[in-house]
């Protein structure tokens, strides 16, 4: 019988959630075939967190200092764990991961071959990113963007070791059948979020953070409520500008039409309680929110920026980035539209959910592009 393919896959912090996809790269990589080992570069699991379901767990547990600068006692102890276990394959996610992996590799008698997934778009605009790359990237790196958006803004870095040999894109895509097991029905949704059923309710999810456009959104919910006094924008996140939002809401006496109730693990599980998804970023690479939002067969008016428009194709309401005034007119048509005309809506978007975005591909997808790098 074959040595099983050992397999490192690195992501810079503790976090498991139902819809993780890197959890989903796991599930790709068959035990029977392959040895993975999911590994965190800091943090460690809290008493009711969420585990990997990978069988073999690394907590490096670095402290936050050691993961800046030049990182070198973080890639110290990742070149020796590496020199020890001997992995043929790892996979990193997001950039300080793939910073250390790009110098560990290099000091590897037998180097591994590497696998950098890339989440957003921009991650290489400064330019020490892009002269790291340029030192580092040899013929044992390839690259994953989760969308064609991502593979694309690589790509236009000349000379920054992104070649079209070694840059491809894998969409990201969700376990359907999973996530449409954990939606709450919506009276059981809004009963959480304290919401009454006779209100019509815009919503989204996402860090409060100024590329998600929170702002933006909020003054286009501004005009929608002048002339709708039922409706409800739910905001599900947390970030460094919810102070300044709800400093907002208290200013323009919105704070009974606006529910923020922060962090929501599995946040995913209230969709149910919109009647219409709202995205508003600045920059998204794929938008994965946007996937949950049309399993829950919701309608959905998003800014087109970055994958966003690829997801929605003809399917969604699309609007210009930081147009207040086409998101609060869009926001009015669909507030205008009776039950069965949304439903007809979120129908079609959950339809291209399960065409286009199957968990199955994805995972095909990632163990066809391991075995290759094998080959």
């Amino acid at each position: 019988m074959n040595k099983p393919i050992k397999v490192l896959q690195i992501q810079p912090s503790f976090y498991v959630r139902t819809s993780d996809l890197h959890e989903e790269v796991i599930n790709a990589l068959s035990s029977t075939e392959f040895d993975v080992t999911a590994a965190y570069l800091s943090g460690l699991p809290g008493k009711d967190d969420m585990l990997s379901a990978c069988k073999k767990v690394k907590y490096f547990n670095l402290p936050k200092k050691s993961l800046k600068g030049l990182r070198l006692s973080a890639i110290y102890k990742l070149w020796k764990y590496c020199k020890e276990q001997q992995f043929d394959v790892i996979i990193t996610h997001r950039f300080k991961p793939l910073y250390i992996i790009l110098i560990v590799n290099k000091l590897l008698n037998n180097p591994a071959r590497c696998v950098s997934v890339l989440h957003s778009n921009g991650e290489f605009e400064r330019l020490y990113r892009r002269l790291i790359t340029r030192l580092f990237v040899d013929k044992y790196w390839k690259f994953v963007g989760v969308s064609k958006s991502v593979k694309d803004g690589l790509l236009q870095y000349v000379n920054s070791g992104f070649t079209p040999n070694n840059v491809f894109y894998i969409n990201n895509s969700l376990d359907i059948e999973k996530l449409t097991g954990g939606l709450l029905p919506k009276l059981a949704a809004r009963e959480k979020l304290g919401i009454t059923s006779d209100s019509f309710v815009f919503g989204t999810i996402g860090r409060l953070v100024k590329t998600k456009g929170h702002f933006h959104l909020l003054d286009a919910f501004k005009q929608v409520y002048l002339t709708n006094p039922s409706a409800k924008l739910v905001i599900i996140g947390a970030g460094k500008l919810e102070k300044e939002m709800k400093n907002y809401l208290h200013e323009n006496n919105l704070e009974s039409a606006v529910i923020m109730p922060g962090a929501v693990f599995d946040a995913y599980h209230l969709l149910k309680a919109f009647d219409v998804f709202v995205l508003s970023s600045l920059s998204e690479a794929f938008g994965l929110v946007v996937l949950e939002a049309m399993i829950a067969n919701l309608p959905i008016i998003a800014t087109d920026v970055g994958g966003v428009k690829y997801v929605l194709a003809d399917q969604g309401e699309l609007v210009p980035a930081a147009n207040i005034e086409a998101l609060s007119s869009a926001m009015q048509e669909y507030i205008q539209l009776d039950t069965q005309q949304l439903h007809i809506l979120g129908e079609k978007l959950r339809k291209r959910a399960e065409d286009e975005f199957s968990i199955i591909n994805y995972r095909k997808n990632y163990r066809d592009l391991v075995m290759s790098y094998l080959q």
